[in-house]
């Protein structure tokens, strides 16, 4: 932009252009060195943020050197098993709740029915005047019959069944928005590459539009401006590329979370 702004002054110096011209090309200038300021500060935050998750006071300043971007590698995610739901720590829970609840129930019910336990008892007699003890053992069969209490066992037998359909409902309920969760999921996550597919592709067309007016130019075909054009197009063009990258990585990362922190189905290798 710098360069366009120079070569249009010269033409206005030489009146070959418009004084709007070169104020517009100033403009597009001023803009792209504003936009310049963002990304610089979102660095400094995340590498701020960074420094605090692993415990030291200032990050380090290798972190802000320019490098290329990770990307994820090609992989296709068809549908997400069942067990990678199970990971879900709130569909953990509903699970345990039903467990819970289903083996009250199976108290409960039991104490419905007689019951036939053995029972033994050590009795220790006392003889006055000697001092000797005598122990007597008794043991046999002891039968729990549900006779006076037969209505207060039918209640918690009602209540513990009452109980596990409420936690059966809340178990099916979690799986359900835990699937409708991870479905928007990969939802989200195969719009974000077709995205950045597009990016690249568009990416690789500005790509040889540049070289193409870069030929022209040392041909002498094309002036300088013509150039500087086709290069501002396609620096626009790969910073479309990499925030399109950007959002394939957050809506990869929203997946993982949506699967509970559990390995996705087909492992995704940086590349």
């Amino acid at each position: 932009a710098a360069e366009r702004v120079a070569l249009l002054r010269t033409r206005v110096r030489l009146r070959l252009a418009a004084d709007a011209d070169a104020a517009r090309a100033e403009a597009q200038l001023a803009q792209a060195r504003a936009a310049q300021e963002e990304p610089r500060a979102a660095a400094t935050v995340a590498a701020q943020q960074l420094a605090v998750r692993l415990g030291q006071a200032e990050p380090d300043p290798a972190w802000l050197q320019p490098a290329p971007p990770p990307r994820l590698g090609a992989a296709s995610f068809a549908a997400a098993p069942a067990d990678l739901l199970r990971a879900r720590p709130e569909i953990r829970h509903a699970e345990q709740a039903v467990l819970q609840a289903a083996g009250a129930l199976g108290v409960a019910r039991a104490d419905l029915y007689p019951r036939l336990s053995l029972a033994g008892a050590l009795t220790l007699a006392l003889r006055l005047g000697s001092g000797a003890t005598r122990g007597l053992l008794s043991a046999g069969p002891v039968i729990d019959m549900p006779l006076f209490d037969w209505g207060a066992r039918r209640a918690r037998a009602a209540a513990g069944s009452a109980q596990l359909a409420a936690a059966e409902d809340a178990y099916r309920e979690a799986v359900l928005e835990g699937v409708a969760e991870v479905e928007s999921a990969l939802a989200a996550l195969d719009a974000a590459r077709a995205q950045a597919q597009r990016g690249d592709d568009a990416l690789a067309a500005q790509r040889r539009a540049d070289d193409a007016a870069a030929t022209l130019r040392r041909l002498g075909l094309a002036d300088g401006i013509a150039r500087a054009e086709a290069r501002i197009a396609a620096l626009d063009a790969q910073s479309a590329a990499l925030d399109a990258h950007a959002r394939e990585a957050v809506a990869f990362i929203a997946l993982y979370k949506a699967l509970g922190g559990a390995p996705p189905p087909l492992a995704v290798a940086a590349r």
